[in-house]
């Protein structure tokens, strides 16, 4: 059975799945691109997703927010230890 405290809308899981795959800090904007939804979106979701400790935020020297996917949410989501990670494509 799937903890409750895994399940996530697929615009959380997509920001942690672009994340993962790109293996850098990464800008709203540029992971609003990847999953065609609004940086404002992102920025939202990423908070939210930082207080739940999936992702960190931090300010680049321009002032702009980027984020990263943390520890937990890569082996929470992404632990490729049996040779399957998450698929969230549609």
């Amino acid at each position: 059975m799937i903890s409750s405290d895994l399940l996530l809308p697929p615009t959380e899981l997509g920001i942690l799945q672009t994340l993962d795959t790109e293996k850098r800090r990464m800008y709203a904007s540029e992971i609003a691109s990847e999953l065609d939804r609004s940086y404002q979106l992102i920025g939202k979701r990423g908070k939210m997703l930082a207080d739940r400790g999936l992702v960190t935020r931090t300010e680049s020297e321009q002032g702009r927010r980027t984020f990263a996917i943390t520890p937990l949410a890569e082996k929470s989501y992404f632990n490729e230890q049996n040779g399957e990670g998450l698929d969230v494509s549609d």
